[in-house]
């Protein structure tokens, strides 16, 4: 893919960097001599890694992947992950709730405590817990969850192992990005938030050596952004194309963001609308397992975060003039590559608002119960939030693709691309 050059494992200066600040902290020394990518020898074996040895690695491009090279003083194991991972469910009410609905499940410890890692790879799990926290503890959320998932549905045993492992990995090339790029309040820009999909290709390629990870475990990290109407990437792969274990991580991501730092699932609400909006696109066979979290009485989380009515008011006229405008751009039949992609993209979340009540055909019906129901306005204010970041990643979707230029050329396009783009919620 185009946007893999931008990606150098030889030059890689932001996992340089992480893995010098993990020296501070553990010992890291050179297990062979190190080579600049023109034969030229940076670092003898034996050498303790520090931020002078750094200084020197960042000037150059190297032979081979750094981690090859080096070794870390008491490296993660399966154990500390199990251990870690234990301790997150014991003060955890959500997660705790989950694993206490499984009957007679087969325990974490049974399926992957035998597990053994490639020291590269017991390096970059290191290196995360060290410091890059964030991709650490959300690596885990998502192994517990994709485990009740793949539990409840019954999942054969080798897929439910495979699942769990690639649960653990599939973040594992962020550590390979700008760091930057993850700051609260942060907005990326369209050429940036390409770069970042393209972490799902590097952790693929990361696990790509070990035979061990073949097969399931590294489609599976590919995969777990994919989408089955087809809107997702790398590959834009739809329906049966995305490996079962592909689609129930795709779930625990999305469920995983509606959970805090503590690993409680806040907002319940949110979460189930969220995941029933997106139905034609994750697999409601699966995440209806996790009603569990939503199906009784509001989370003691749950928060009041709708917008202004005001607002609400505002952004129901503008998409409700998005979608009509939509179908007269339609009707006319363009053939185009970007439109038929847009129809799609529009059908499906026309089919998932009306599936959520909103219905626009009377939208002055809607704004009068807003005015009157505050849980119809915080609702409404729902589904305009998940409607806004819909749009938003249909058009990043097109960028990606190469699809945008394309459509703004057509001026009935490029004035409704305008319109969406209006719309979007900060």
């Amino acid at each position: 893919m185009a946007e893999l050059q931008r990606y150098d494992i030889g030059k890689d200066v932001h996992y340089k960097k992480l893995v010098s600040s993990a020296g501070q902290k553990k010992n890291i020394t050179a297990i062979s001599d190190i080579y600049s990518e023109q034969g030229q020898k940076l670092v003898s074996k034996g050498t303790k890694i520090d931020d002078k040895v750094t200084a020197q690695l960042l000037k150059h491009k190297l032979q081979s992947p750094i981690d090859e090279h080096i070794e870390i003083e008491n490296p993660i194991s399966i154990t500390t992950i199990i251990n870690d991972i234990h301790a997150y469910i014991s003060t955890s009410k959500s997660l705790t709730q989950l694993f206490d609905d499984l009957i007679e499940p087969e325990s974490i410890e049974s399926l992957i405590g035998s597990h053994k890692f490639p020291s590269t790879i017991a390096f970059k799990l290191s290196v995360a817990k060290s410091e890059r926290t964030d991709i650490y503890d959300h690596a885990l959320l998502i192994l517990c969850l994709s485990h009740y998932i793949g539990c409840k549905a019954h999942s054969p045993r080798q897929n439910l192992i495979d699942t769990m492992l690639a649960a653990l990995f599939h973040d594992i090339g962020l550590l390979h990005i700008d760091p930057d790029y993850f700051k609260d309040g942060r907005k990326l820009e369209s050429e940036e938030r390409r770069f970042l999909n393209v972490h799902v290709i590097i952790s693929s390629l990361i696990l790509q050596p070990y035979p061990k990870y073949e097969g399931t475990i590294s489609k599976t990290v590919l995969d777990h952004h994919e989408r089955l109407d087809g809107s997702g990437y790398p590959n834009g792969k739809a329906g049966n194309e995305i490996c079962i274990p592909g689609q129930i991580l795709a779930i625990a991501e999305v469920a995983a963001s509606k959970f805090n730092d503590a690993n409680e699932c806040i907002n319940t609400s949110e979460l189930e609308l969220l995941l029933n909006m997106n139905s034609k696109k994750l697999n409601p066979e699966l995440y209806t397992h996790l009603s569990i979290l939503y199906r009784n009485n509001a989370s003691e989380n749950d928060n009041d975060t709708s917008l202004p009515e005001a607002e609400i008011k505002m952004k129901l006229h503008q998409l409700a003039h998005i979608l009509a405008s939509w179908k007269t751009i339609s009707s006319k039949g363009s053939r185009s590559s970007s439109a038929q992609f847009i129809a799609r993209y529009i059908d499906t979340l026309y089919e998932s608002l009306i599936q959520a009540g909103l219905n626009f055909e009377s939208l002055d019906f809607l704004i009068m119960m807003i005015e009157q129901d505050s849980l119809m306005k915080q609702h409404t204010s729902l589904i305009l939030k998940e409607s806004s970041w819909q749009l938003s990643n249909l058009i990043e979707e097109l960028k990606r693709r190469k699809a945008y230029n394309d459509a703004i050329k057509n001026d009935s396009l490029n004035l409704w691309l305008t319109s969406v783009e209006q719309f979007l919620i900060a």
